[in-house]
């Protein structure tokens, strides 16, 4: 990712994870709105998970996109799913 950034901001996505070859969806959870639109960007990552079989199993997961503006890029982390706490999305 590209500077998204001129000031140290984080967010918040939901990352649902499809099988090999399949991007992502995901969702804007909360944060600045300058950030909002990393989303796509996220959504393109690959993700290294093994699915169980070839079924259309998907894995929900909540990340923190993290930018410092001394940094050319951003960094997105998983966050472990025994510390997610989940919130209502928007529209929902």
């Amino acid at each position: 990712m590209g500077r998204l950034a001129t000031r140290h901001v984080s967010a918040e996505f939901y990352v649902l994870i499809r099988p090999a070859a399949k991007p992502a969806d995901v969702e804007f959870i909360s944060g600045p709105e300058e950030i909002h639109s990393a989303a796509k960007s996220i959504a393109m990552l690959k993700f290294n998970v093994s699915f169980p079989d070839s079924a259309e199993t998907q894995i929900l997961r909540r990340g923190i996109l993290d930018c410092e503006p001394e940094l050319t890029g951003c960094v997105f982390v998983l966050i472990p799913p025994s510390s997610v706490q989940f919130t209502k999305l928007p529209g929902s």
